[in-house]
C-alpha cells in the first residue's frame, strides 16, 4: 500500500512514470523492430501522454485550467489519429486509414491551437508583443531552414486529398512546435522545469515528424530498412517525445502557472530577445537572396548562415552570463552585508522580521542592485486596520503573539526574494522584487491581503485582522529609499482616509512631493 502511495504521489509520480517509460524503451531496443510491436509502442505512449496530461492538470491545477485541458484533449485526438497512422504505415491497412488519420490529427491540432490561444489570452499581460513577434521571426526562419535542408527534396506531391491534408497537418505541426520552442527559448521561467522538459519533447517530436517525410523522396533509400518502409526505430522518437510530454505535465513545477502571477518572468531581457529575433532573420535573408538571383539554393550556404546565427546567439548568451555574474557578485556582497547587519540588532524581537533600521540601510543597496539590472521594485507600506482596538483588548504578551502571527502570515505568502519589515507599532513594509510594469499590482495586493486575513478571539468576540496599504514603485516614483517610503506612506494615508481594506498606488493619487 505504501509503495502504491509513493508511486502515485503528486510530487513524485513524474519520477515513477520516467522510470516506467525508460524501462519500456530499453526493452524495445533489445527486442528490435516489429510492425505490430512498433505500432503498439506509438499508440501506447501517445495515450500515456494524454493520461499524464489530464492527471497532471488535476494534481497541480495550473492556470488557466480550461486551456490546459484543451491541450490534453488535443493530445487525445492525436492519439486516436496514431491508431490509423500505424494501421496504414506499419500494418498495411487500406488508404481509408489516411482519411481517418487526417481527421483526428486535424481535430487534435485544432484543440491544441485553441488551447494555446486560450493560454496566450490569459497571460497576455505577461507576454509582451516583442516576445510574440520575435517568436514568429524565429519560427519563420527555422521553417525556411527545415524546408531547404529537409523537406524540399523529400516532399513528394500527394496523389489524393487525404494525402494532401495529412501532409499539410504534419507541416503545420512542425511549425507550431517550432513556435512553442521559440517562446520557451525566450522565457526566464522562474524554475518551471516542465517548460524545459517540453522543450526537449518538442525537439524529439520534430525529428520524428521529419523522419516521417524520409519515407518519401530520393533519400528514402538511405533511411528505409524494409519493404514496409520502416525508418530505423522511428517509433522510439514518438515514444520518447510522448514520454517527455507526460513527465512535463506531471512535474510539480506545472503548478507555478497561476493567474497574474509574479513568478512567471517573461521577456526578462528585451534587448537580448530582440537581438535573437534579428539574428535569425539572416536565415530567410540568405534564402531569398539566392532565390532573387535565380540560382539554386545552396544547402552549404544555408548551413553557413545558421552557423553565423548560432555565433550571434552564443555571443548574446555570453553577454547575459557576464551580467549574471556581475549581479551574482553584487548579491554575494549584499549577503555579506546582510550577515553583518543581522549582528547589529536589525531584527525586530517580537516578529523576528527585519526592523526600520535594516530597511534604510539595506534598502539603499537593494535599490542600487535593482537599478543596475533594470528591475522594477514595489514598496508597500502596510497598516493593520483598527489594530489600536485590538491592543486595548489584549495584554502585552497577547498583542505580541498576534503580531507574530501576522508576520508569519506575510512570510508564508511572500515570494523568496521579497523582504518583509516591521516598520513600527502595527505598520509593515514589504519590498516586492522584480515587478513587471504591465502587471495589475493593485489586484495582486488584493489577493495578497485576502490570503493574510485571519480571525482573533476575545472571549466570545471574534475579529478579522485586515490591512490597508500604500504602494510606490522603483524607478517610477523615485530612486532612493527615503523618497519611496515617503510616497508609499502618502498613498497609505489616502487609503486610510477612504476606510478599511483599501489599497492605493501613489502614481494614481495625482500628487507630487
Amino acid at each position: 500500500m505504501n509503495f502504491i502511495k509513493r508511486f502515485t504521489d503528486k510530487d513524485t509520480i513524474w519520477k515513477s512514470i520516467s522510470v516506467f517509460g525508460l524501462v519500456l524503451i530499453l526493452i524495445k531496443l533489445m527486442i528490435g523492430q516489429n510492425p505490430a510491436l512498433d505500432s503498439g509502442y506509438i499508440i501506447f505512449f501517445s495515450f500515456l501522454a494524454s493520461a499524464c496530461m489530464w492527471l497532471g492538470i488535476y494534481y497541480h491545477k495550473p492556470f488557466p485550467a480550461r486551456g490546459w485541458y484543451l491541450l490534453g484533449l488535443g493530445q487525445f485526438f492525436d492519439s486516436i489519429g496514431n491508431i490509423f497512422f500505424c494501421n496504414y504505415f506499419y500494418l498495411g491497412g487500406s488508404e481509408a486509414n489516411l482519411i481517418y488519420e487526417a481527421v483526428f490529427y486535424a481535430l487534435g491540432g485544432l484543440f491544441f491551437f485553441i488551447g494555446m490561444l486560450y493560454m496566450i489570452k490569459n497571460y497576455r499581460k505577461e507576454i509582451s508583443i516583442s516576445t510574440l513577434i520575435n517568436g514568429l521571426i524565429i519560427t519563420f526562419s527555422a521553417s525556411i531552414f527545415i524546408w531547404v535542408l529537409v523537406l524540399k527534396d523529400d516532399l513528394v506531391p500527394p496523389s489524393s486529398f487525404a494525402g494532401t491534408l495529412q501532409q499539410l497537418i504534419f507541416v503545420l505541426a512542425i511549425i507550431l512546435i517550432v513556435f512553442i520552442l521559440a517562446l520557451i527559448i525566450m522565457l526566464r521561467s522562474g524554475q518551471i522545469v516542465a517548460l524545459y522538459i517540453i522543450f526537449g519533447a518538442g525537439i524529439i517530436m520534430i525529428i520524428g515528424i521529419l523522419n516521417y517525410f524520409k519515407l518519401y523522396g530520393f533519400t528514402s533509400q538511405i533511411f528505409i530498412l524494409s519493404e514496409l518502409g520502416q525508418v530505423p526505430f522511428m517509433e522510439l522518437f514518438y515514444a520518447i517525445g510522448y514520454l517527455l510530454v507526460g513527465i512535463a505535465f506531471l512535474h510539480p513545477s506545472l503548478s507555478k502557472f497561476q493567474p497574474n502571477t509574479i513568478f512567471l518572468r517573461i521577456d526578462a531581457n528585451r534587448n537580448i530577445i530582440n537581438i535573437l529575433g534579428i539574428s535569425f532573420l539572416l536565415i530567410p535573408l540568405t534564402y531569398f537572396i539566392q532565390i532573387i538571383r535565380g540560382g539554386k539554393v545552396d544547402d552549404l550556404l544555408m548551413l553557413a548562415s545558421l552557423s553565423f546565427v548560432y555565433i550571434l546567439v552564443f555571443l548574446q548568451v555570453l553577454n547575459l552570463t557576464k551580467s549574471y555574474y556581475q549581479v551574482k557578485n553584487k548579491n554575494l556582497e549584499l549577503n555579506n552585508q546582510n550577515e553583518m547587519l543581522n549582528t547589529l540588532a536589525n531584527i525586530d524581537h517580537v516578529t523576528k522580521l527585519f526592523n526600520r533600521k535594516f530597511l534604510y540601510e539595506f534598502g539603499e543597496q537593494a535599490l542600487k542592485n535593482a537599478l543596475f539590472i533594470k528591475k522594477r521594485l514595489a514598496i508597500a507600506m502596510i497598516n493593520l486596520d483598527d489594530f489600536d482596538i485590538v491592543l486595548s483588548m489584549l495584554n502585552r504578551q497577547e498583542a505580541d503573539d498576534v503580531l507574530l502571527e501576522i508576520a508569519n502570515a506575510f512570510l508564508k505568502v511572500k515570494r523568496k526574494d521579497d523582504i518583509v519589515i516591521r516598520y513600527g507599532d502595527y505598520e509593515f513594509v514589504i519590498i516586492f522584487d522584480d515587478i513587471r510594469e504591465e502587471l495589475d499590482f493593485e489586484s495582486l495586493m488584493d489577493r495578497f491581503r485576502e490570503k493574510t486575513k485571519f480571525p482573533i478571539s476575545f472571549g466570545k468576540l471574534e475579529m478579522i485582522i485586515t490591512f490597508s496599504a500604500g504602494i510606490a514603485f522603483l524607478p517610477d516614483d523615485g530612486t532612493d529609499i527615503n523618497t519611496l517610503v515617503e510616497k508609499a506612506d502618502q498613498a497609505l494615508i489616502q487609503a486610510k482616509l477612504e476606510g478599511k481594506e483599501k489599497i492605493k498606488i501613489y502614481s494614481k493619487l495625482g500628487i507630487s512631493l
